[in-house]
């Protein structure tokens, strides 16, 4: 029985996917293998299906699907990588050249990354959200360049990367069940933190305005007029003396 023909004309919007560079493979990877499976093309690309090597009409149907799969990654790709798959004659042979080229690539981005994540330090004068949502897109950066990192390792990253004067924080929330230690509680911790730091900026403001205004100097007019006084009475000569 012939297979059935391939609409190869029907299209799979992939404007939502990077373009691949030298920085994003595995986000790229992950991006177009999903549209690939979804378009039931993986076998082709994976290698699982093999092209088939007698009955025409089975070919063909292979031929299209095999196609298929190379007009949706090369639209994914920048110049330099679609020039370096140009001599490519299949969707597997495109895939696995891809993967070599980049083998380097991603594990200097692994170390880089995980680096970045092992060395974080709090930028000063920055809010404790902020440290939350960094050391958050390193781990997710980690976990996309295949290096998994648990949600307990990122929540003790950032709490050890609070600053001193957070001691109190820090202690309480070690205090806190670990069943309850998750990065939604964290981040209502901080951003209560946050908060409470913000209106004692505010009171400290108003305390060290109030105690300045006896002290404040005395206009410049004032001293201006008070000199230009003295300077006239120089000047002036005096009938009674």
């Amino acid at each position: 029985m012939a297979a059935a023909p391939v609409n190869i004309v029907q299209r799979i919007d992939t404007t939502h996917v990077v373009k691949l560079n030298n920085a994003n493979y595995e986000l790229w990877k992950l991006q177009i293998s999903l549209i690939l499976k979804s378009a039931k093309l993986w076998d082709v690309v994976s290698g699982t299906s093999t092209r088939p090597t007698a009955g025409a009409d089975v070919i063909a149907a292979w031929d299209e699907l095999d196609i298929k799969a190379r007009a949706l990654m090369v639209p994914t790709l920048n110049e330099a990588n679609a020039n370096h798959i140009t001599p490519c004659t299949s969707s597997k042979e495109m895939w696995d050249k891809l993967e070599n080229i980049h083998s380097d690539s991603i594990l200097f981005n692994q170390q880089q990354t995980l680096a970045a994540f092992l060395n974080y330090k709090m930028k000063p004068n920055s809010k404790l959200v902020d440290a939350y949502t960094e050391v958050e897109s390193l781990a997710r950066s980690l976990n996309q360049i295949g290096l998994p990192t648990a949600p307990a390792m990122v929540i003790m990253k950032i709490v050890t990367a609070l600053p001193n004067e957070n001691i109190v924080l820090k202690k309480a929330w070690a205090s806190v069940a670990p069943g309850d230690q998750t990065m939604e509680n964290l981040l209502a911790r901080l951003r209560q933190e946050d908060n409470e730091m913000k209106i004692a900026a505010a009171e400290n403001k108003k305390k060290d305005n109030g105690l300045s205004k006896p002290f404040q100097s005395r206009p410049a007019n004032q001293g201006d007029r008070k000199a230009k006084i003295k300077e006239l009475k120089k000047r002036t000569k005096c009938n009674k003396c």
